[in-house]
């Protein structure tokens, strides 16, 4: 019996160990965005609505994920969605353009899968 509880405990302090370990708690299954992905999501979702192009797709990613994020990352991704929306609110010009390049090219990698 003695021996049984020691496997145990040994057991129980490897898992612990493991779990203590930074960026395990990060670490995200393939089907999920990683934070940081998740907060550039948040960032095109904000491109799009301060562009006036329909952001629905977006935001279903957002919505999907949501619960598979801290809430540190959560709240960073609101933040950097406010700054895009008016930063492409305000765009003119070449800036307007490149907020165009980027919801046609790096935002399409969140709406896949």
């Amino acid at each position: 019996m003695k021996g049984l509880r020691t496997a145990l405990l040994a057991g129980a302090l490897a898992t612990a160990s493991v779990l203590a370990m930074p960026g395990f708690a990060n670490a995200q299954p393939a089907d999920h965005l990683s934070d940081m992905s998740f907060i550039a999501a948040a960032r095109c979702t904000g491109l799009a609505e301060g562009s006036h192009v329909d952001a629905a797709a977006l935001k279903a990613v957002l919505a999907r994920e949501e619960y598979n994020h801290p809430v540190y990352a959560l709240e960073r991704a609101d933040e950097k969605r406010t700054e895009a929306r008016g930063q492409a609110a305000r765009a003119t010009g070449y800036a307007k353009q490149s907020i165009a390049d980027e919801l046609a090219g790096p935002c399409q990698s969140y709406l896949k899968g």
